[in-house]
């Protein structure tokens, strides 16, 4: 019998043989790991730049704060009397007879609004992507803390008994889960494929 030839595998474009592992298959895990570390550095660079103005400015006392928590309890209290419920603001305190609110340092939704700013510039996203992310969602959640500063007034009013465990437990918890989610959904935005219109 005369020898058989051996089989000669087909070369791909790049002149490596055919079901050779290119270079992009060999670094992916390196570059997945590297990717991983990036996002956290982001992340946890953004939130200890967030945490160092808080200390550095000591954010309870500063000035802008103060006025961005009056800002607070002035539009809870227009809305709340919209509504038909009058109140009586004075500077960041919103009262009605014996019961009151005051608007402190934990009802700005600062560190939700911080978290997520991280999260979407942790992301590996085009820059240009992340902008209206970290605008509308931050937005949103800022709006979305009005909504809670006033849901626990009425709360305070109509249903005392329950007012502790809604502002601590149940709004607390609600705003770490609104972050992710808003996290979540901008991702799913931003890495969707875009249409591209094609101009006869």
């Amino acid at each position: 019998m005369g020898r058989s030839k051996k089989r000669q595998q087909p070369e791909r474009s790049d002149g490596q043989p055919e079901g050779a592992p290119d270079e992009a298959s060999r670094d992916s895990g390196e570059g997945g790991r590297g990717s991983v570390l990036r996002a956290v550095l982001i992340f946890g660079g953004v939130m200890g730049l967030f945490y160092g103005v808080v200390e550095f400015f000591d954010l309870p006392s500063w000035g802008p704060f103060q006025a961005y928590l009056n800002f607070i309890a002035a539009v809870t209290g227009k809305t709340l009397a919209l509504f038909g419920t009058e109140v009586e603001v004075i500077d960041n305190v919103v009262q009605q007879g014996q019961f009151r609110v005051k608007v402190v340092r934990g009802c700005d939704a600062l560190e939700p609004s911080a978290a997520f700013i991280a999260a979407v510039l942790a992301s590996p996203v085009a820059f240009k992507m992340k902008l209206p992310g970290v605008l509308i969602g931050t937005l949103t959640i800022l709006f979305l803390n009005l909504v809670r500063v006033i849901s626990l007034f009425l709360i305070g009013i109509h249903a005392r008994s329950i007012f502790d465990m809604m502002h601590y437990d149940v709004w607390q918890a609600a705003f770490i889960v609104l972050a992710i989610l808003f996290w979540a959904i901008w991702v799913q935005w931003a890495t969707k494929p875009k249409l591209q219109v094609s101009h006869a």
